[in-house]
């Protein structure tokens, strides 16, 4: 409701359009995430999360050709965006494209201070291409960097994710789902993302996916 208001506020607000869309999509409203995302792109073709979002609302949509296209639109925005990349890649995975999905997994590097969000895609796209030793040490990297609030949440996500298959079934993924976090509860403004947040870039909370 919040975003709908903020939209009614200001009908050219790119971040509100985006954050509504993220709220759309999280309560599976797929349609209308899209053309939110949408709005927000026709709002402002260079906003590099507007894109990502689109990309991940379309790839929930089976509509893989797009959401590969909204992924490397995103990166040819921001190069450095290590979440782009990993979405990339598992969208190609899931188009079959798996040579191309284990090159940027095998590419990707993680700057320190990336959010829990952006490590975590990138153990998703490791488990998803079989390197399980990697996705299981960034998935513990996650746990640890991620706001208590938020860590149930992520580990269940990870329990019923697609991408961990038969790597959820051992023994060291429950060894590393019980890992606890290591920072402090953030000040998340509860938002249901962080593109607009006042926060962002300075809570731990933050997704990036």
């Amino acid at each position: 409701a919040c975003f709908r208001k903020a939209i009614e506020l200001d009908p050219k607000s790119v971040y509100a359009h985006t954050s509504l869309g993220t709220a759309l999509r999280a309560e599976g409203k797929l349609d209308e995430a899209v053309a939110c995302f949408r709005r927000a792109i026709e709002l402002d073709p260079k906003f590099v999360y507007a894109h990502i979002r689109l990309g991940l609302a379309l790839q929930d949509q089976g509509n893989l050709d797009e959401a590969v296209a909204c992924q490397r639109k995103a990166i040819e925005l921001d190069p450095r965006l290590a979440v782009a990349h990993s979405n990339l890649g598992l969208a190609l995975y899931h188009q079959g494209q798996l040579d191309e999905a284990k090159q940027l997994a095998s590419s990707l590097r993680l700057a320190d201070g990336v959010t829990p969000g952006t490590v975590y895609s990138a153990a998703r796209l490791n488990a998803a291409v079989g390197n399980d030793r990697q996705a299981l040490g960034l998935l513990s990297r996650c746990f640890e960097s991620i706001a208590p609030s938020r860590l149930d949440g992520f580990k269940q996500h990870a329990r019923q994710s697609p991408e961990f298959g038969e790597l959820a079934s051992t023994a060291a993924f429950v060894e590393v789902l019980k890992t606890e976090s290591k920072v402090p509860e953030s000040k998340c403004s509860g938002g249901s993302g962080c593109a607009g947040c006042p926060m962002r870039g300075k809570c731990s909370s933050g997704q990036g996916n």
